[in-house]
């Protein structure tokens, strides 16, 4: 494999442009941060009807809340901004942009099939089936400034999301503990060191290891679905972190741990429900495996998942 977009995606008078700035320009930039204004502004928006009101903030303050705000859209900006100025990894650029042009053009259902050149398995290739249709529906250059950002945007939605998740959890955490006063300080901050944390940042603006950041967001909310009590939820969950990319099977022993103690303290009841977790891990890697599938075996998308397992 080359790295070459062009050996694996229909549009190749388009792909084999890509990433290759004339003289330092970056094509469409200033169109570019101007979507990413918007896209800010669109967060902010969100963040301020959803997030703000949701029932597990309201005993927050008001500063906290601010504080919380202006980290993750700080963090947002931050990441935006260096994804314009630094094109990023070509290979995995080429690649994630060439498979969601495919699936925008042609669905998922022959994505395997055609002969295109994709050793991921199904579960990520739901969020470039919806950056390549938004990309499509903006009218965007297929390689331009804007076609990249949008690439790199689920990394960067993701980092925010553990981030906020990571907040959420301490500031729950140091409450459950009869720490109410100084939780919130403590659950800022640590929202802040995963949010501008350097590495993470690097990652994003790069488009290095953009699947591993989305696992990390699942294996959170794996986390705090089960300490929320929603056993079943998070094995649900699991499953599509699973299918994302199998790495996240390292987190099993983990998991199996924790449903275990979790079993035993509840009894039969507990020992039902983490039947049923593992039910529906199981549930989801057929369920979304589906609409991939095609003419192949029911069973394909486990050749997918043990390939990237030794990749």
């Amino acid at each position: 494999f080359s790295g070459d977009a062009a050996d694996f995606s229909s549009a190749s008078a388009e792909v084999e442009t890509a990433g290759e700035y004339a003289d330092g320009e970056i094509p469409y930039l200033a169109e570019s941060c101007m979507a990413l204004f918007l896209a800010a502004c669109l967060m902010f928006y969100f963040y301020q009807r959803f997030i703000l009101r949701a029932d597990t903030l309201t005993g927050v303050a008001l500063h906290e809340r601010f504080a919380l705000a202006c980290i993750l859209f700080g963090a947002f900006l931050l990441r935006g901004l260096l994804s314009l100025l630094v094109y990023g990894h070509p290979t995995d650029i080429s690649c994630f942009m060439a498979w969601s042009n495919a699936l925008a053009e042609n669905g998922p259902a022959a994505f395997y099939t055609s002969g295109m050149f994709a050793d991921y398995p199904p579960g990520y290739m739901y969020v470039l089936w919806l950056t390549g249709s938004i990309a499509k529906m903006l009218g965007l250059t297929y390689g331009s400034a804007g076609y990249v950002l949008l690439t790199k945007m689920p990394a960067i939605l993701a980092d925010l999301g553990a981030a906020y998740l990571v907040y959420q959890m301490a500031a729950k955490r140091g409450t459950s503990l009869g720490k109410a006063e100084g939780s919130g300080t403590l659950a800022l901050v640590l929202a802040a060191v995963v949010a501008f944390n350097p590495a993470m940042v690097f990652i994003d603006t790069n488009a290095l290891q953009v699947v591993q950041i989305c696992i990390t967001l699942l294996l959170v909310a794996v986390v705090a679905l089960f300490l929320k009590k929603k056993v079943i939820l998070a094995g649900l969950v699991y499953g599509a972190a699973i299918l994302v990319k199998p790495q996240a099977l390292m987190a099993g022993p983990l998991f199996a741990a924790a449903y275990f103690a979790y079993g035993k303290d509840e009894g039969w009841k507990g020992l039902l429900r983490t039947l049923a977790a593992v039910v529906s891990a199981v549930a989801a890697l057929f369920v979304l495996s589906l609409p991939f599938r095609g003419g192949q075996e029911p069973l394909w998308f486990l050749e997918k998942l043990l390939g990237t397992a030794t990749s």
